[in-house]
């Protein structure tokens, strides 16, 4: 299972999120009120959805590819992109959060195998530095 974010020649693929779900409608409406106390609603019929992605251990360069996409392509929260999701539908998106922030979850350790010395077998280890964990929100609409 993996997702897509991608703006013009710009594409970032991220395997393994955890499944993003709906955490809100959001219905841009203004609204004020008058001295008297009366509501005045001016509404656009603009819904939005709001999904939250999780990785829990992204490697280095997959850290490096989804934030310079945030910096470069998407400017923040400015820029309108398309978000594949993992079900391979297209969605309009925006970052909906002023920052990334990710975790460096530290080294993880992986069995390369085994070795032998003197009869007995020991296991072998290998490190993979830069591993972290990181939440996005986006404000998406249908394409």
């Amino acid at each position: 299972m993996s997702v897509r974010f991608a703006k013009g020649a710009t594409t970032v693929d991220l395997q393994n999120p955890q499944v993003g779900n709906v955490l809100a409608t959001r219905k841009t409406q203004v609204h004020t009120r008058d001295a008297g106390g009366g509501r005045y609603v001016y509404d656009q019929g603009v819904e939005t959805q709001i999904v939250q992605l999780v990785w829990a251990a992204l490697r280095e360069s997959e850290k490096d590819a989804l934030q310079g996409f945030f910096e470069d392509d998407a400017n923040g929260m400015k820029e309108s992109f398309t978000y594949t999701d993992h079900e391979g539908d297209d969605w309009t998106a925006y970052f909906d959060q002023p920052e990334l922030e990710f975790v460096e979850i530290g080294d993880q350790r992986a069995s390369a195998g085994t070795f032998s010395s003197g009869g007995t077998s020991y296991p072998t280890t290998t490190r993979q530095n830069g591993v972290y964990r990181v939440q996005v929100q986006l404000e998406v609409t249908a394409a």
